[in-house]
């Protein structure tokens, strides 16, 4: 008896090798692509999370003091400063937020007290902070990020008599 052996040809296993490193690059690609959207959808949450932390920070700190007079511009040492001020048990604070050594900083002192910037306590990273008040009552404010993402925003003072909004 004579057993034959199954007759294989070159194309086959050609054929299956070819068929393997196609699906190979495929999902070697898939994995590429994927991980450069990845990449770029991190970058877009975290600026917007920086511009938007920064956005909301400033906003809600001055709602929080909206009274009559209470939000302001000043400078110290050549820095602008938005200014918060507050009365406590028959003691005047001032909170002020400006931009020191790359960071948005906020220092809350005795409005007695002489500032300095460098004690201040650093809220997020940032290349610079500006201010400018554009109406009586309506301050513009522009934040860049530290990847040099700029974001501007609006925002109204509403108290005009003294007391704070809800009052």
């Amino acid at each position: 008896m004579n057993v034959q052996k199954p007759y294989r040809h070159m194309f086959d296993f050609v054929f299956i090798l070819a068929l393997f490193c196609v699906f190979s690059a495929s999902a070697f690609l898939a994995v590429v692509i994927g991980a450069s959207v990845y990449q770029t959808t991190t970058e877009n949450m975290d600026a917007n999370y920086r511009n938007r932390t920064a956005s909301a920070y400033i906003t809600e700190k001055i709602r929080h003091n909206d009274t009559a007079g209470a939000v302001g511009l000043t400078t110290i040492d050549d820095t602008l400063c938005l200014t918060l001020e507050k009365t406590v048990d028959a003691v005047s604070y001032t909170t002020y937020i400006y931009h020191y050594d790359d960071h948005l900083m906020e220092l809350f002192i005795k409005t007695s007290d002489t500032p300095r910037l460098a004690s201040g306590q650093p809220i997020l990273p940032a290349k610079d902070f500006s201010a400018e008040k554009t109406g009586p009552s309506l301050y513009a404010f522009t934040v860049r990020d530290i990847v040099d993402r700029e974001h501007s925003f609006c925002i109204s003072v509403q108290s005009d008599d003294g007391k704070k909004v809800g009052e």
